[in-house]
């Protein structure tokens, strides 16, 4: 896969240079997962069933983050079912 599709995706899926829809505020969950992002914990990965909100809450975490003065740049969400990512395999 080239370098400028990866980038695309990655560009779809965070806010780097666009801001993007977060759907229903999920604010339970998000601070439960921004409590996880201490400073030896640089990454926290979210599980679940199908079709449950995780991308939604991914994004609502990244949201927060940069409302509370991470630099966008330095985040980082990461679809691994986004069938692009394999189209090109």
């Amino acid at each position: 896969m080239e370098k400028d599709t990866i980038l695309n995706i990655l560009y779809s899926w965070n806010f780097w240079e666009h801001d993007i829809d977060t759907g229903i505020e999920c604010s339970f969950y998000v601070k439960k997962i921004i409590l996880l992002l201490e400073p030896g914990i640089p990454v926290v990965v979210e599980t679940g069933i199908r079709r449950a909100g995780k991308s939604y809450v991914a994004r609502q975490v990244a949201k927060e983050l940069i409302k509370s003065g991470y630099l966008k740049e330095r985040i980082l969400v990461l679809n691994l079912e986004d069938e692009r990512i394999y189209s090109k395999v």
